[in-house]
């Protein structure tokens, strides 16, 4: 019972607090927008390296991190046009079990009298094969963003940049067994083992601007964004938000090759890596997670308009630049009356 009145009387204060923050001297109005702001935007989050586009295994999530700048111009009261350059480092991997190969090769077979040479059908099977991919891209993203009081959301494209793939990889020791031989049809139930190869590790790159040609290392990604801000004062505010980029195409840099994952070099079996062999067609990239906006906004406002009063104060002065095009038709019209604060 003391449970669930806990959790009423933290939902309630979650629900107030929107109101309490409003009688704070630190929640503003944000009716009057600046035509121009700046914003500062670090944020991190879950990211994975697409293998061939999915979003399921092989492909393993890992962490991300990054930030950018971004220059916004004001198109009216809630539409905006955001410019910038950013820097995001994705992370991501790839994790496959049983990975295997077949090929065929002739061996020496007896029917108790004589021997001959029959094709026999060899497969290699390793049991795992881990990659961890490390990707740092240089973004500029071109987006529209719509504000509504305390609520921002923005919504575009972002051209991003790798400017280099590592990876490091991790494959388990393997065997060599005959599956088959096709010479007389015979189909074993388990692989016969007759061999083995051993465990490989180590790191590479994958691609990077000094390997590969520029128009080859562009990602087109749909950039998401949506938050909440709060004022702090004059014309900064501070917003929370959550973030989504998705590459919309793959690339395939590095990833040519159509060699099996084990096959026989100089007459010995060894590994190509994941990326260059056929088990990798290309890739593209997730990132998603929670970032914090500092933005300063300068310029004129947006709905204050200067207007010359035939009669006017000081007063008059210093609010002319905080009402509204409509309430200074209304007062305009006529100055049959006196605002509140003319004496």
């Amino acid at each position: 019972m003391k449970k669930i009145l806990l959790l009423f009387v933290t939902l309630s204060a979650i629900t107030q607090l929107p109101s309490l923050l409003a009688q704070t001297r630190w929640w503003k109005d944000f009716e009057y927008p600046r035509k121009n702001s700046v914003s500062f935007s670090p944020g991190g989050g879950i990211s994975g390296i697409l293998i061939n586009g999915g979003f399921n295994s092989p492909t393993v999530y890992s962490w991300t991190c990054g930030g950018d700048i971004l220059f916004t111009r004001m198109l009216s009261k809630e539409w905006g046009l955001q410019l910038g350059i950013g820097g995001q480092c994705v992370n991501g991997a790839f994790h496959m079990e049983n990975l295997g190969s077949d090929f065929v090769a002739p061996i020496s077979v007896t029917d108790g009298s004589s021997y001959h040479n029959e094709d026999a059908k060899f497969q290699y099977l390793t049991k795992y094969a881990n990659e961890k991919y490390s990707m740092p891209l240089l973004e500029l993203p071109v987006r529209l963003s719509y504000t509504s009081g305390s609520w921002s959301f923005a919504g575009g494209l972002k051209l991003a940049f790798p400017l280099k793939m590592n990876a490091d990889y991790e494959y388990s020791d393997g065997v060599i067994g005959i599956t088959e031989i096709i010479g007389t049809g015979t189909v074993l139930e388990e692989m016969l083992p007759v061999g083995s190869f051993p465990a490989r590790s180590g790191s590479y790159t994958v691609c990077g601007l000094g390997s590969n040609s520029f128009t080859e290392l562009v990602f087109v990604a749909i950039s998401l964004e949506g938050g909440y801000r709060i004022s702090l004062g004059g014309h900064n505010t501070l917003m929370a938000s959550l973030y989504v980029d998705y590459g919309l195409n793959q690339l395939h840099a590095g990833c040519e090759g159509n060699d099996d994952f084990v096959s026989i070099k100089d007459g010995v079996p060894t590994y190509n890596t994941c990326m260059a062999s056929n088990e990798i067609t290309g890739f593209n990239y997730l990132a998603a997670g929670l970032r914090l906006t500092y933005q300063l906004g300068y310029g004129e406002k947006f709905g204050a308009y200067p207007v010359k009063f035939k009669h006017h104060s000081k007063k008059t002065r210093h609010y002319r630049s905080i009402v509204s095009r409509r309430q200074m038709r209304k007062m305009t019209r006529r100055r049959r009356y006196k605002f509140f604060w003319e004496k």
